[in-house]
């Protein structure tokens, strides 16, 4: 179980953080995640020296990473981290037994998660920035974040922001909070991740960043890796609302079930914190009436007596949820918001973006892995696009995908595809939490379950299916790449092979 103590020590090493000057010497151990390059970003904005090192440094991260770091390391080694070096932030992909963190736990040497770097720098005390706003979830982050902070942006709120993927609206998927702005208007918006910060630190990420709002778009077991089951999740999140302020706010929506247990088991003066967003009748913020029209989402919403009309890019009632939650932000930051930044919304790479477009074939890459998150990106396309044929290229990927946890909601998860073309799993070696042997998803009954009612086939290697699309491709089809990974090049190579056919 990951620990619910967020302890005394986490406070001391964001303070120590805090009080760190400009020009300090920090490295970054595993520093091309998405997350450890926005904190090598942040670093840098506040005029830090610092190096890194990880053990390749693949595109598009790996450039990212080259083109900020003052010096990089392929590779772990002690002799990486100078003698004078004031700060490690140690990555959670690494732990005991690795090199560098070796060399600093015999040293002594001070050292931070990526979430505590965050809460130090991005976010600091409610003297220096206003509001801290965290959205959190199974599903959306990436999205709800994106659109948060470009709602924000088109109505002159400068917020900061920390978004796990690379927004397409905005400059980068990290800025720091204007410090021309008056402490009390400064506004950041970070994407909260349930997952651990790090081997030193078992604690929920989002735990760390002081939240005065808090979105909570969705609520499933995921991360078998680390916990046991879903109630071990809901003791982070109800930790996480237990911190708010008296006057702090829970938007939570209402059309999840696992949103709704969670607050149903909330003690009152937590669950008083708590507002709904949905299209049911107890929500604040409703969703009134929505229609797709030409592949656009048409939306009237009512925000808490105010009726307002918006036209989505994005398809699926997901992210016209998501957009609704945006609203409500807004709404109880007591902004009058500009709905052009939410209408021309087009997402962050990997989130449903469209990177081959030509002679009637379209390749959507998406970073939907969980069998929830796959059933609804592939309605939101085929309600986007009803006279294509949807194909969907999966990758199970990630530690839960490969387990046989989900394995009859994934048979059910593609009824939106015409045909299902699924990779077979390069290795079923996965660690689950609440297992010693860990059952691998049984991708031959997935097979056979989901051809009963459409067309799906398993192959071995992404060249295959690279080969297989390109012979078959013609127009009107839409192939959707879903994986939380680099679906081994998969996205970058069947572009170059459709273009050339």
């Amino acid at each position: 179980m990951v620990s619910s103590n967020f302890d005394n020590e986490c406070r001391k090493r964001v303070e120590f953080v805090s009080k760190l000057k400009a020009g300090a010497k920090i490295h970054l151990s595993a520093t091309c995640g998405t997350g450890m390059s926005a904190v090598l970003k942040l670093l840098k904005d506040a005029g830090f020296y610092c190096t890194g090192s990880d053990k390749a440094f693949y595109p598009p991260m790996g450039s990212v990473v080259k083109g900020l770091a003052d010096e990089i390391f392929e590779g772990y080694d002690a002799n990486n981290i100078a003698k004078d070096v004031e700060l490690v932030v140690i990555g959670n992909a690494l732990s005991r037994g690795n090199p560098e963190v070796e060399y600093v736990l015999d040293n002594k040497i001070p050292y931070a998660s990526m979430a505590e770097v965050f809460s130090a720098l991005l976010i600091g005390t409610r003297d220096y920035c206003a509001k801290s706003i965290v959205v959190t979830g199974t599903h959306g982050k990436t999205t709800t974040t994106s659109m948060i902070a470009e709602l924000l942006e088109a109505s002159n709120q400068e917020p900061g922001y920390f978004i796990g993927a690379i927004p397409t609206n905005l400059p980068s998927g990290l800025r720091m909070v204007s410090e021309k702005l008056d402490s009390s208007m400064r506004t950041v918006v970070l994407e909260g991740d349930e997952y651990d910060c790090a081997f030193f630190a078992k604690f929920a990420k989002f735990l760390c960043y002081r939240a005065d709002i808090v979105v909570i778009t969705s609520l499933e077991f995921d991360h078998a890796d680390i916990y046991a089951s879903v109630e071990e999740i809901e003791e982070q999140f109800k930790m996480l609302i237990s911190s708010l302020p008296r006057d702090g706010v829970v938007l939570a929506c209402s059309e999840d079930a696992g949103v709704l247990n969670l607050v149903n088991s909330l003690e009152q003066a937590d669950r008083d914190k708590v507002k709904f967003y949905g299209s049911t009748k107890k929500s604040l913020y409703r969703i009134v009436s929505r229609e797709v029209v030409a592949g656009k989402q048409k939306l009237l919403v009512d925000l808490n007596g105010e009726t307002r009309e918006l036209e989505l890019e994005v398809s699926g009632e997901y992210n016209a949820l998501n957009a609704l939650s945006a609203l409500a932000v807004a709404k109880e930051l007591n902004i009058k918001a500009n709905l052009k930044g939410l209408e021309n919304f087009k997402g962050a790479l990997r989130r449903q973006q469209l990177i081959f477009n030509q002679n009637g074939i379209k390749v959507i890459e998406d970073f939907a892995h969980h069998p929830t998150a796959v059933l609804k990106t592939l309605k939101g396309i085929k309600e986007s696009n009803p006279n294509d044929e949807i194909i969907a290229v999966f990758e199970p990927r990630s530690n839960t995908s490969k387990q046989s946890i989900f394995q009859e909601q994934y048979a059910k998860a593609f009824s939106s595809a015409d045909k299902i073309i699924i990779k077979t799993i390069d290795t079923h070696v996965s660690y689950s939490k609440s297992k010693t042997d860990v059952e691998a998803l049984d991708l031959e009954k997935l097979i056979h379950d989901i051809s009963t009612s459409r067309e799906a086939v398993l192959i071995k290697s992404v060249k295959e299916i690279a080969k297989s699309i390109v012979d078959s491709a013609k127009s009107e089809q839409i192939y959707v790449l879903m994986s939380n990974g680099a679906f081994g090049g998969l996205p970058k190579m069947l572009p170059e092979m459709l273009r050339k056919k």
